[in-house]
């Protein structure tokens, strides 16, 4: 079952909502204003409402849950009303999103990592003839931030193999090879 709004309350310059899963949200009028959906363009989702439009009194003179499931507001302003998805302004809540534990996809690094140096090694041949050989290097660059690639090759311009595995190499004013 979808979480659903249980009450809604003005308080200050915001609508409270409570949901049924006991959750909190607090929603700046300002914000509700900006964001709603009917101030988009449907096909380019290009603002057609413009916020320095409305003065610093702007309030709902109405608000309440219609028979559709959706909030709906009248605004004080610009004779405005605005319908809004209830799995919406949950999954666009500020304030519930906030209080989240962020949880960083990136792997820290200290001088533990030394003891096992093989989890952040990878053949030169493994990345070059497979694409999950490719992946894994890929995927400890980007969460690691850097990967030790064993048996490459010293040969001038050796590079591009691995290089073309992920872009093609563009030629530039000092050529496709710099040395400095």
């Amino acid at each position: 079952m979808a979480v659903e709004i249980s009450k809604v309350s003005k308080n200050g310059s915001a609508l409270n909502i409570e949901w049924s899963d006991g959750e909190k949200s607090n929603f700046n009028f300002f914000w509700l204003r900006d964001n709603c959906p009917t101030a988009h363009d449907k096909d380019s989702r290009h603002r057609m409402f413009n916020i320095l439009e409305v003065s610093t009194n702007i309030e709902p003179k109405t608000y309440k849950v219609n028979n559709e499931g959706k909030l709906e507001i009248a605004w004080s302003e610009g004779n405005h009303t605005s319908l809004y998805e209830q799995e919406w302004l949950r999954k666009n809540c500020y304030t519930i999103n906030n209080n989240k534990k962020y949880v960083s996809p990136y792997q820290f690094w200290d001088s533990s990592l030394q003891e096992n140096l093989k989890s952040i090694s990878i053949e030169h041949d493994e990345i070059l003839n497979s694409d999950e050989g490719l992946i894994k290097w890929l995927e400890l660059l980007h969460y690691k931030g850097f990967a030790i690639v064993k048996n490459t090759p010293v040969e001038k311009e050796s590079a591009f193999p691995v290089l073309n595995r992920i872009s093609h190499t563009r030629e530039t004013f000092f050529k496709t090879l710099l040395r400095l």
